[in-house]
C-alpha cells in the first residue's frame, strides 16, 4: 500500500506503524514468527519468544506511562 503512494504519505503510514503497538505478537498461535510457525497447541513457544513479547509489552507500556507523566505533569485536576 504504502508503494502506491506518494512518498509523503508513505512516511506517515510508516510512523503510524511505528507508533501502533505490535498486537499479533500477544496471540501467537497459528502465526509465522521469522521463518517459524508458531503455535501453543502444537509446540510450545519457546522461552526467548516469551521473553521478547513480555519485554515490548513493558518498554511499550513503560513509554505510553512516561508520555502521559509529561502530558498531564502541569495539570491541577482539584
Amino acid at each position: 500500500m504504502a508503494a502506491k503512494l506518494g512518498p509523503v504519505a508513505r512516511t506517515v503510514l510508516e510512523t503510524g506503524c511505528s507508533l501502533i503497538p505490535n498486537m499479533h505478537l500477544f496471540y501467537p498461535s497459528g502465526a509465522i514468527v521469522g521463518a517459524d510457525e508458531v503455535s501453543v497447541h502444537r509446540d510450545f513457544v519457546n522461552a526467548s519468544y516469551l521473553l521478547s513479547t513480555t519485554a515490548y509489552g513493558v518498554a511499550y507500556s513503560l513509554i505510553v506511562l512516561i508520555l502521559a507523566m509529561l502530558i498531564f505533569r502541569k495539570r491541577d485536576f482539584v
